[in-house]
């Protein structure tokens, strides 16, 4: 009986410990049920969905062969502590404003947060200004890497993971770091 009460009151303390807006879901659950999500939140801290802990921290429009791809954007939320990266699809809605459909999710790996960290080892959160694929600017995606003392890395020195957006096929995938370069961008 003592077994079956403590196992019990383990359980209770583990599902309390991930319980919140989420419905009891683990953070990997989560980022896939806001695939199908529709939504008009616009302001960072803005909550996704109702049923979900997910909140707004930014976004923009699509860059595709040095084009805008109106009708469609990327999104960067925080699920409970943890970056997701959103691919969606921009219609109209009735109200004169616009309306995301999420197509695609995916749950970054840890990195710091504060651009303003004075830790150049840490791994950090870069996109297309400071960042070329293959040479080029024009193509939006976003990367993870660490400077160190560098002032410029690739795959081979700092790079270690990329992203890009297939508006054709509505996935966020993966991109070989060989072919990323980023330059350190000059402090404000």
């Amino acid at each position: 009986m003592r077994t079956r009460v403590w196992a019990l009151s383990l359980a209770l303390l583990a599902g309390g410990a991930t319980a919140d807006r989420s419905g009891g879901r683990g953070v990997e659950d989560e980022v896939r049920a806001l695939v199908g999500t529709q939504y008009s939140a616009q302001r960072p801290g803005d909550r996704v969905a109702p049923h979900l802990s997910c909140v707004v921290e930014g976004g923009g429009v699509l860059w595709v062969d040095g084009q805008s791809a109106d009708d469609w954007s990327f999104g960067t939320f925080d699920c409970r502590g943890r970056a997701v990266l959103v691919l969606q699809k921009i219609t109209p809605n009735a109200n004169g404003g616009k309306t995301k459909q999420i197509v695609d999710s995916l749950l970054m790996p840890r990195f710091e947060r504060r651009p303003e960290s004075q830790r150049p080892s840490s791994l950090q959160f870069l996109v297309m200004g400071e960042c070329a694929l293959d040479g080029s600017r024009d193509n939006f995606f976003v990367a993870l890497g660490r400077y160190g003392k560098r002032n410029r890395i690739d795959g081979r020195t700092g790079v270690q993971h990329a992203w890009g957006f297939d508006v054709k096929q509505g996935r966020i995938v993966p991109l070989p770091t060989e072919r990323i370069a980023c330059d350190r961008p000059d402090p404000a």
